[in-house]
């Protein structure tokens, strides 16, 4: 009720994308919906900005290749590419990291390369 999510989070995301790194922003889920219709209604209102927002939903059971894997990292770099930003939730943020671990755990190094 204090105005991060429709000032402060707007105010760091345009500072970060100047700095041309991948901008996650994290958000609890139940906040994540509202939080990226507030974010696209306003941040990509004008062709000013030029801004695109992306969301990357992942959960554990998600069976996981290299092919979707490249495509997972495909996006990340086009959103660096563009100056986007990547609304997730810690759930997601998570289920990512103990994906890695898991596929460190069965010896699948060209995955776990790709999801470093």
């Amino acid at each position: 009720g204090l105005g991060k999510t429709r000032v402060i989070v707007p105010m760091l995301y345009t500072y970060w994308r100047l700095k041309k790194s991948l901008v996650r922003l994290n958000f609890l889920s139940e906040l994540v919906s509202e939080a990226f219709d507030f974010a696209h209604r306003r941040l990509t209102a004008s062709s000013m900005f030029d801004v695109q927002l992306f969301q990357i939903p992942f959960h554990r059971d998600v069976k996981v290749d290299e092919c979707r894997l490249k495509v997972l990292l495909d996006q990340c770099e086009y959103c660096v590419r563009v100056g986007g930003a990547v609304f997730m939730t810690p759930e997601a943020r998570c289920s990512l990291h103990l994906k890695n671990h898991e596929l460190r755990m069965l010896n699948r190094r060209k995955e776990c390369d790709l999801i470093n």
